[in-house]
């Protein structure tokens, strides 16, 4: 399935100076699908500092740190008679270090992320019955979980390769996150000026 996003991403800085800052912004409209309705936002941004440039036998080196909001909620509903719903609301904060070396038009990169996240997550659920010559029966159940940006954190490694010829840049990365167990991949297209 394929689903219309609206997305833009910016980064500007490292010309002259040895940092760039960068902002993020994806949107998944309020979408219903069938029986299915969700809606997603994410909000975020970084800031990058090279420590070291790259050079014929130097790699580069970079740090940063950023954050990232995300919201958004996924409802199904069974005609009028039930439904459940999870609505997610999560900030999370990331430091990282990075290490890269562009070799002709190939650029390998490794690096390490911590994360901490502050998140809220709630849920509902609810069903009507009717039977003929008994009545209607009904149940409504919510809850809600919440965690602090002290309750957890998150180590994880990234690391892929990244093409750049002229004005075009693609890259194709891969992660994973210690605490949780998850993989992650990432095909990344651009141009940059």
């Amino acid at each position: 399935l394929a689903f219309p996003t609206f997305t833009a991403d910016a980064r500007v800085g490292g010309v002259f100076l040895p940092f760039d800052i960068g902002i993020s912004f994806m949107r998944l409209p309020n979408m219903t699908f069938d029986n299915i309705t969700f809606d997603y936002l994410t909000i975020g941004g970084s800031l990058r500092y090279a420590i070291l440039q790259d050079k014929v036998l130097i790699p580069a080196v970079s740090v940063g740190m950023g954050f990232m909001y995300n919201k958004g909620f996924v409802q199904v509903k069974v005609e009028d008679t039930a439904y459940v719903r999870s609505d997610f609301k999560t900030t999370s904060i990331f430091f990282e270090a990075q290490v890269s070396k562009k070799i002709l038009f190939l650029v390998p990169f490794l690096g390490f992320r911590g994360v901490i996240a502050e998140s809220t997550n709630s849920w509902k659920w609810a069903y009507n019955a009717t039977f003929d010559g008994y009545g209607t029966i009904g149940q409504v159940k919510k809850g809600t979980v919440s965690r602090g940006f002290g309750d957890r954190f998150h180590p994880q490694v990234f690391g892929g390769i990244g093409f750049d010829i002229f004005m075009f840049h693609a890259n194709l990365s891969a992660s994973y996150d210690f605490v949780s167990s998850i993989w992650g991949a990432n095909l990344g297209l651009r141009f940059q000026m």
